[in-house]
């Protein structure tokens, strides 16, 4: 009875209770099947893409600047499991058969699948960015401190190096990882910039254009460190090449990071290295297709060519910089020569692109200055600075 106050308005058989017919049976399990047949459907669809959304994670985490691209699969142990993630790496180069490249040269990009070999290399470029992110950061705060100081009169002027390996070797490091055969290098810089400039090294082993001009973008060249006595030293682009891109958007990449600089810091004087020789022709094969000989199977026969042409578009570029710019801005350096055998040198003293032979003394592994070619290569640099480009 006072169920029924409670419901006044509901009729007596709303309340009673009633068997399940086989209707009411029926129209369950058909329920339950629909369910059944919808969960599984979505279970199979995002198995059969997960390739492709780790993929596009990949690239999006990475894009935005943060480095959680790093967690990407740590919290995996299970070496099938790394291993698997491995092949997404491994079987996505750079540019496709058709010359298609998942990274443009000139637009700013970190490292992608498309451009690190393995999860590991990934992790690690996004670790060395970390690395040079805080080495700038207290380079900038020691200058600020040393700039405020009025009677300090040992500041000496900034010499920021950027690029890749070549230039990652100053540190003694490759990826931000203590690497034995550079461990001389170090001291090379001691000895030949340190007594008259300040140095900051800011350089990824492997990095192509695109990717130094993202990190330059991303914390690791700040404010307030650069003066009219401060140098820029960059050399990159030997990557690009090295990766299947064509030298005409590789020079259009090196051009970019340039112009970033000049238009970013109204002072300071920028010295682009020219892409020095390289002899390690065996690594041709892994760039055909799409760069091949012109049946389309055959690797070519040299990097130099290629080398030639981007220091050929780069040197006509830098003329239109000073223009824009100033003179005195930008100057091309030109070291090449310091590497290669003399009978392979034109009787300009330029380099001959198509029978060159680089030297092992030097570059042992025909790409890598050893620490004999890197004091040659500051001493070069230094040459330019005085006056000598």
């Amino acid at each position: 009875a006072t169920f029924a106050m409670v419901l006044p308005n509901f009729p007596e058989s709303a309340r009673e209770k009633r068997e399940p017919t086989l209707d009411d049976t029926n129209r369950t399990i058909t329920s339950n099947k629909n369910i059944f047949i919808f969960v599984f459907l979505v279970l199979c669809v995002t198995a059969a893409s997960f390739n492709y959304f780790e993929k596009l994670w990949i690239l999006k985490s990475s894009s935005s600047g943060s480095s959680s691209g790093i967690i990407y699969g740590s919290a995996i142990n299970n070496n099938g499991y790394i291993n698997q993630r491995d092949t997404t790496f491994q079987n996505t180069p750079m540019c496709n058969s058709s010359g298609e490249c998942g990274e443009d040269p000139h637009i700013p990009s970190p490292r992608t699948v498309y451009s690190a070999k393995t999860k590991k290399q990934y992790e690690m470029w996004w670790e060395a960015h970390a690395k040079l992110k805080r080495s700038a950061t207290e380079y900038a705060e020691r200058r600020r401190n040393s700039n405020s100081n009025t009677t300090n009169s040992d500041s000496k002027p900034a010499m920021i190096l950027i690029g890749d390996s070549i230039t990652e070797e100053w540190l003694g490091t490759s990826m931000g990882k203590y690497h034995e055969p550079w461990k001389d290098i170090p001291q090379i810089m001691q000895d030949l910039f340190v007594p008259r400039y300040d140095p900051l090294v800011l350089a990824i082993g492997g990095d192509q254009t695109q990717h130094l001009l993202w990190r330059l973008q991303h914390g690791e060249l700040l404010d307030g460190i650069v003066q009219d006595d401060s140098l820029f030293i960059m050399l990159i682009g030997t990557n690009n090449i090295g990766s299947g891109s064509l030298p005409e958007p590789t020079a259009r990449g090196v051009i970019a990071v340039a112009e970033y600089i000049l238009q970013r810091f109204d002072t300071g004087r920028l010295l682009l290295l020219q892409l020095l020789p390289r002899g390690d022709n065996q690594r041709l094969k892994n760039i055909c297709p799409p760069q091949c000989q012109d049946d389309g199977t055959t690797p070519l026969e040299s990097f130099m060519p290629y080398v030639r042409k981007v220091n050929d578009i780069t040197k006509g570029e830098v003329q239109k910089l000073q223009t824009i710019h100033g003179q005195e801005r930008i100057d091309l350096v030109d070291c090449g020569s310091l590497f290669v055998k003399e009978n392979d040198l034109e009787g300009t003293g330029s380099v001959n692109m198509q029978t060159v032979h680089v030297k092992k003394n030097l570059m042992p592994d025909f790409l890598h200055p050893n620490a004999k070619g890197q004091r040659l290569l500051a001493q070069c640099i230094l040459d330019c600075i005085d006056g000598s480009c």
